[in-house]
């Protein structure tokens, strides 16, 4: 038997079972809801339920205005101030936003009702809507001031009421009076049993609060101030709502007929039923996020919306079915004059499926306080909804009016998608649950068995390998599960580096294959890890950002560590550094250049010591004391720094520094060696060739294995290098080291090593005898390291491993 919890999180069944109450009364209450507008349509028929319609969404954009943003500055301040235990303010909260929305109604109530008849007569052309106009005005008010009632419940976290009164006791009252209504009294009948329900839903309203209310005041100008801050934001971004949701049944009034209204408001009231999971969940997920965000825990304010996202849609997708394959078997229920909007029904599904994939983007932006950003995407949407249904309607009429809304709606959500990732640093999307993410107040424990992805540059070159090496001492101590992704051809000593572990090629001749075998790796996975090196410049890193950021679209965390930053003056190049810094959990770089390069140290950037001082030396042959001396040779190749002539130069002066020494040392081995045979090789066998003439005992070691290397190194009497981690492990393994400065990540190295005097550069090269009295020199210092860089890479690899 399967058992479904154990795909599913605490978190996730935790929401699931809050939300379960809630959509079940939102699944009873849009029953009760079709049931009543169904009514409404055969009896009245076509043209006379048109009226209705529009008449009603009059009174739903006006009942909006006159809350001017409160409703969801309620929902935040009542959830903060529960939060923050100051439940004084919570009186305060509901009779100061009761207040206002009652007397704003009231004036709005009024004016509905003095201009209903030049409404009439001039905006909609049809003299029989003056009666309906009037008589819905009386509607506004209790509209308006059950919807507050509604908004504080749900900061209170009270779901289950908050459902009934905004889902399910509407509806009853208006099926009950419609019952009569209709028969006896027509359009204006409907309309009676639309506002009884409304009148209904207050008082009902009153008793679920009344007893929330109680308590005295907190600290009544603190309070006011808090709950007006950002209203006109909101209001600005309720009025956008309205354009994008409502409007377009009254462009349809103005430039269509009533029949076409009548279509095109039982489409968009059926398309309103893909949000039956949509608004249970995101009733209940709001005071969370409120809540969550006020107590800085924004990894649970991430969590939430993503999984709150899948939800909505597993929920969603069987109606959305029904009403994009079935539409006129749907729309028949409604009387044979409506199965003509079959096309309206299926564009306007499609926009409200977008808007439920998104998950609760938008909520999370007003929550969380970035209501001014919310309402600029709102006003963009809403003028690009008013341009669009305008256009449709000129073009193809209601159904090109339904495009314009679905195109205003995806855009929207996906802009509010893309700003909740921006400004709060949380993914919104994922299409797949974590196992056994870390809940608020849970202890992680570090478990055997984590399953990581790691990519990097692991082809021939011997930093690159001995970071792996590194990392995955680490890895193995904690018994995790590695797939390794490199770059480059996959190599015999990476192979012999990454042992038991799944290796796979980045750079296969088909990118898509790339791309599955990589997100495949990354389901389920703790982290995508970049491990070491520079990844990110403008000879052509750009640190797997394609890779990561579907993987990051899929929950997994994207980290980068021990990395550096190269030349970043093309664009592209930024892009990227950009691109990782929002997407990446943690980014630690092994310089203060790199970090200044990624904006800067903060939480998400840190600093940290080269990779290769972690690697474990044990195995390793410790410096030898024997009088038996042996000079180590590990040239870096200057085709791709200088041009050819210079490069060439350099080696020249290169070598001649090296028979001196090897004069005046006599030592009784010298290694040549590559550490990237495919970069170096060339250059190293001229080396070879120049010192063979002045002694016998010149060893050239091209295929050694990364292991052997780091013996050879680690037994050298002094080593001679331009490459990075060749002095890297020479300074770990308390060995003499000289390096060619070829780039400013070699000189960060050495001096944060306290070996500056090794540095060679390129002008000093024309000195006689510098890398013999170079050698002596150090030979009279105490070039082994305290151990302090060890011990801070360690530390830093626990906390990043403890971080997954």
């Amino acid at each position: 038997m399967v058992r479904f919890d154990k795909f599913i999180n605490l978190d996730s069944r935790d929401l699931l079972r809050k939300s379960g109450g809630a959509l079940v009364i939102k699944i009873v209450g849009t029953g009760l809801s079709l049931a009543f507008y169904m009514m409404v349509s055969r009896f009245l028929g076509k043209e006379r339920a048109g009226e209705f319609f529009l008449s009603m969404t009059l009174t739903v954009i006006l009942a909006t205005l006159a809350r001017w943003g409160l409703d969801n500055a309620v929902t935040r301040n009542a959830a903060a101030a529960q939060t923050s235990k100051q439940f004084g303010a919570l009186s305060f909260i509901l009779t100061y936003a009761g207040t206002f929305t009652a007397i704003t109604s009231a004036i709005v109530t009024v004016l509905l009702a003095v201009t209903a008849r030049p409404l009439a007569l001039y905006a909609f052309h049809d003299p029989n809507l003056t009666r309906p106009l009037q008589l819905t005005a009386a509607s506004i008010l209790p509209l308006a001031l059950y919807s507050i009632y509604f908004q504080f419940l749900q900061g209170l976290g009270k779901v289950r009421a908050a459902m009934l009164l905004n889902s399910f006791w509407p509806q009853v009252f208006m099926v009950l009076t419609a019952g009569i209504a209709l028969k006896r009294f027509g359009v204006d009948g409907a309309v009676t049993a639309y506002t009884f329900g409304c009148v209904a839903s207050v008082v009902v309203g009153y008793f679920y609060t009344r007893q929330s209310s109680e308590g005295p005041a907190f600290d009544k100008s603190l309070v006011r101030k808090a709950l007006l801050k950002g209203c006109n934001s909101l209001f600005l971004a309720s009025v956008s709502e309205l354009l994008i949701s409502w409007v377009p049944v009254v462009f349809v009034g103005i430039y269509g007929s009533l029949h076409q209204v009548a279509e095109f408001a039982v489409g968009q009231r059926l398309s309103n039923l893909l949000g039956f999971f949509f608004y249970a969940v995101n009733t209940t997920v709001s005071s969370k996020i409120a809540s969550d965000f006020h107590l800085g825990r924004m990894d649970v304010v991430g969590r939430v919306i993503r999984h709150s996202a899948i939800i909505m849609t597993v929920g969603a997708l069987p109606v959305f079915l029904a009403f994009t394959v079935f539409p006129k078997f749907v729309l028949h229920f409604f009387g044979d004059g409506f199965v003509t909007g079959a096309s309206i029904l299926i564009a306007l599904s499609l926009g409200q499926m977008i808007n439920v994939v998104t998950g609760p983007v938008a909520s999370a932006l007003v929550m969380c306080g970035k209501e001014r950003v919310y309402s600029k995407i709102q006003l963009f949407s809403a003028v690009l909804a008013c341009g669009l249904v305008l256009y449709g309607l000129h073009v193809n009429g209601a159904f090109g009016a339904a495009v314009g809304v679905a195109v205003a709606i995806a855009v929207k959500n996906l802009l509010c998608s893309f700003y909740v990732w921006t400004t709060l640093g949380v993914a919104p999307i994922s299409f797949g649950f974590s196992l056994d993410e870390q809940l608020p107040g849970e202890q992680r424990i570090d478990a055997p068995g984590k399953r990581i992805v790691l990519v990097g540059y692991y082809g021939s070159n011997f930093g690159d390998l001995i970071m792996l090496k590194a990392l995955l001492d680490v890895f193995r101590e904690k018994r995790a599960a590695v797939s390794i992704f490199t770059y480059g051809a996959i190599s015999p000593a990476v192979r012999e580096i990454a042992g038991d572990f799944k290796l796979v090629a980045l750079n296969q001749s088909s990118r898509i294959r790339s791309l599955w075998q990589f997100l495949s790796a990354s389901i389920g996975a703790r982290a995508v890890v970049w491990g070491g090196g520079t990844c990110f410049m403008d000879e052509g890193g750009e640190g797997g950002i394609k890779y990561f950021l579907p993987a990051m679209i899929l929950g997994t965390s994207i980290h980068y560590f021990g990395i550096g930053v190269g030349n970043t003056k093309r664009l592209k190049t930024r892009l990227y550094l950009r691109l990782a810094r929002l997407a990446s959990k943690r980014i630690v770089v092994r310089d203060r250049e790199s970090a200044g390069k990624l904006g800067g140290l903060s939480d998400a950037v840190r600093i940290a010591p080269d990779l290769c001082f972690a690697l474990d030396r044990n195995g390793f042959a410790a410096k030898q004391t024997t009088p038996a001396k042996t000079l180590l040779v590990a040239y870096r190749s200057l085709n791709e720094y200088l041009s050819s002539e210079e490069a060439e130069r350099v080696l020249s002066l290169f070598c001649d520094r090296l028979e001196e020494l090897i004069e005046a040392e006599a030592y009784s081995s010298v290694q040549v060696m590559d550490t990237d045979a495919d970069v170096d090789g060339g250059d190293s066998d001229l080396i070879f060739s120049r010192l063979i003439k002045h002694t016998t005992n010149v060893i050239r070691l091209n295929g050694a294995s990364p292991l052997d290397k780091l013996n050879c190194i680690a037994s050298a009497s002094v080593v001679v290098t331009g490459r990075l981690h060749v002095g890297v492990f020479a300074a770990e393994a308390g060995v003499p080291f000289l390096i060619v400065n070829y780039s400013p990540k070699i000189e960060t190295f050495a001096r944060s090593a306290g070996a500056a005097g090794s540095l060679v550069s390129y002008s000093e090269l024309n000195e006689p005898l510098l890398f013999v009295r170079r050698a002596q020199e150090l030979r009279k210092q105490q070039v082994s390291l305290p151990g302090a860089n060890k011990n801070e890479i360690l530390l830093a690899l626990e906390e990043m491993y403890a971080a997954f």
